[in-house]
């Protein structure tokens, strides 16, 4: 009757005592590769993230920039036209920075346009505000203008009314100074210059 032969594991499949084996080199080389693999991956992130950071930056500013500029041609424009609104001049760029800063994705270019954006909005509130005060000087004098025509018909009509209107005038015109309308030498040359001819019509009144 044949026998059957028995197959047992050769020893020298598992090596020398001590030794690693071939299995765990490779998982371990696998690891170490992993590991590296991932500082590589952050340290792309990071340089990605870095140019991002710089490309919104230099973007803001620019924005901002422009933005500013724009605004400003239109506040010297209204102020020419004598229709500025100062409220509506902080509201309209509230609502682009408002706007605009949602476009940033990383903080520092939200940063960035933060900073840009409230430095470019205080001076253009400020210019604003200038404009508007021209505008309330240019009325003054129109309003002041009108009033001394007013005065001198009425002296050369009445003569005797002098004293009395060209006190009136002058009072009216220290109230645009105190407003805020005038400066007090541009009230000083308008109070010559109505005075004169208001003198010119009370004079025109006595040789009628």
């Amino acid at each position: 009757m044949p026998r059957v032969q028995e197959y047992l594991p050769e020893q020298d499949a598992q090596g020398p005592v001590g030794q690693t084996s071939p299995m765990l080199e490779q998982v371990g080389m696998f690891g170490r590769g992993m590991e590296e693999a991932g500082r590589d991956i952050t340290d792309a992130g990071n340089i990605i993230h870095q140019r991002q950071t710089q490309a919104e930056t230099s973007d803001a500013y620019a924005s901002v920039a422009e933005q500013r500029a724009n605004m400003m041609m239109r506040v010297q424009q209204e102020t020419a036209d004598g229709t500025l609104d100062t409220a509506k001049v902080k509201q309209d760029y509230q609502d682009w920075v408002e706007k605009q800063y949602d476009t940033y994705n990383t903080t520092g270019g939200k940063d960035a346009f933060t900073r840009a954006s409230a430095r470019a909005g205080g001076s253009l509130l400020q210019t604003a505000g200038r404009g508007q005060a021209i505008i309330a000087g240019n009325r003054a004098k129109d309003n002041l203008s009108s009033l001394s025509n007013v005065n001198s018909n009425l002296a050369e009509k009445d003569p005797s009314q002098f004293a009395d209107l060209h006190e009136a005038q002058t009072e009216a015109i220290q109230a645009q100074v105190d407003a805020g309308a005038l400066t007090q030498p541009e009230a000083e040359q308008l109070k010559k210059g109505m005075g004169i001819e208001l003198a010119k019509g009370t004079v025109r009144g006595y040789m009628q």
